[in-house]
């Protein structure tokens, strides 16, 4: 679904972030940064052994099937020269009340605090708006995650339910956060 559009932004002291949609190409840095944030933000919400010994394989797999049939879906990468940074990935019009499902979210863990995780908000908002047929955005977050419901939050997030993730055997209760327009993400402060 992706248009190929491209963005920079200059970060504080470093080199230019650039955002742009990703490709099949990014399926192995992308399965990793996305395995060791969880590994940051989630010991003690998903098991030690899912953590240790098992994630990276199964975001292996995840990226693979996603970016193998990217039709459907909006991944959007942030790279520092050839560093990857961060990601994001939508599934557009996934609920009929809810819209689109931001269904991921992560900023290396080293990074975080430097506004990669506004500006990928804002990228994916900014590709979604033409196509999703709401305008609308929801995402599930582990109810313990303090620091992202703190992000979503200061974004416009609203919390609108709650429900148990069993990702890695964890039955974490999880919490729904909802943006009933993407204009407020599109032009969020970065």
């Amino acid at each position: 679904m992706g248009d190929g559009r491209v963005s920079d932004a200059k970060g504080d002291g470093h080199r230019a972030l650039r955002y742009r949609e990703a490709t099949r190409a990014d399926a192995e840095a992308i399965a990793l940064l996305h395995a060791a944030s969880w590994r940051h933000a989630y010991r003690g919400q998903f098991p030690d052994r899912y953590l240790d010994e098992e994630v990276e394989a199964d975001r292996r797999e995840v990226w693979r099937v996603r970016l193998d049939t990217p039709e459907s879906t909006v991944t959007v990468v942030g790279e520092e020269g050839r560093s990857l940074v961060g990601f994001v990935h939508c599934v557009p019009d996934q609920h009929s009340t809810w819209g689109t499902l931001l269904d991921n979210i992560h900023v290396d863990p080293a990074r975080t605090g430097e506004g990669i995780g506004r500006r990928l908000m804002a990228e994916a908002a900014g590709r979604l708006r033409p196509i999703a047929a709401l305008p609308t955005l929801h995402l599930w977050v582990l109810a313990a995650n303090t620091r992202a419901i703190g992000f979503y939050e200061s974004l416009g997030g609203r919390p609108t339910g709650t429900s148990t993730s069993d990702q890695g055997g964890s039955n974490a209760p999880v919490i729904r956060y909802w943006w009933p327009d993407l204009a407020v993400l599109s032009g969020a402060d970065c």
